[in-house]
């Protein structure tokens, strides 16, 4: 018996093909004490690399929600925001 595959068996936890490739970005600015969960397309993301520094803060990658979800809890910060924009 072969087993079974994506496009037999479907997706398991409903999410589209599209949700599954989705990057999501948290913005730490401890100066003002706060993260922010931002889309991968959001126009807040900066397109090119920028300096980051612990006052300042920086932008962080996660290749899923959960991950970010979880690093927002770490990072520090108590203010934890979803952008207002791409309401992610």
């Amino acid at each position: 018996m072969a087993a079974p595959s994506l496009a037999t068996e479907g997706i398991s936890s409903g999410a589209s093909l599209y949700n599954l490739s989705m990057t999501y970005w948290i913005h730490v600015a401890h100066s003002i004490d706060r993260v922010t969960l931002h889309r991968d397309r959001c126009s807040e993301v900066p397109s090119t690399q920028t300096s980051t520094d612990y006052w300042g803060g920086g932008w962080y990658d996660y290749p899923d929600k959960e991950r970010a979800l979880a690093a927002m809890e770490q990072a520090g910060p108590t203010d934890q925001r979803r952008c207002p924009l791409c309401k992610p």
